[in-house]
């Protein structure tokens, strides 16, 4: 029985090491240069909505352009930049709420509620205010 113990733990460090080796050999070698450590060209996708399961919009920034993309399992295709002053300035101050850290809870329950009471104005039928009691 101690046999049988010691000859599965092997077996299982032996499967363990050879998959580690797996994932050395191919980020050193197949994925050589993919990574997206010192890239010159920033791309951020600011955000997403899944139209279909295998199509959706996507906004991306790349540079100091923003670009609307249409997904499909075929391809992407731009749809269109966004260049209206007043909505990249609502995107810059977007981008600047969600990199600062609420500092006490009564902060996150408001930034959750400033996000809820955007997506609702978005054209759901709703009427874009979330009112509470």
């Amino acid at each position: 029985m101690e046999w049988m113990l010691v000859k599965t733990l092997f077996s299982l460090a032996a499967v363990l090491v050879l998959m580690a080796g797996i994932v050395f050999v191919m980020k050193k070698y197949v994925y050589k240069g993919q990574t997206s450590n010192g890239s010159v060209v920033s791309v951020d996708v600011l955000g997403h909505r899944l139209l279909t399961p295998k199509r959706s919009v996507q906004v991306i920034k790349v540079l100091n352009k923003i670009i609307v993309v249409g997904v499909t399992e075929g391809g992407m295709t731009s749809l269109g930049e966004i260049d209206d002053e007043d909505i990249l300035r609502e995107i810059g101050e977007r981008m600047e709420d969600r990199t600062k850290t609420p500092s006490n809870f009564s902060d996150y329950v408001e930034k959750y509620m400033r996000t809820v009471s955007w997506n609702r104005s978005k054209g759901n039928g709703h009427s874009g205010q979330v009112h509470i009691g």
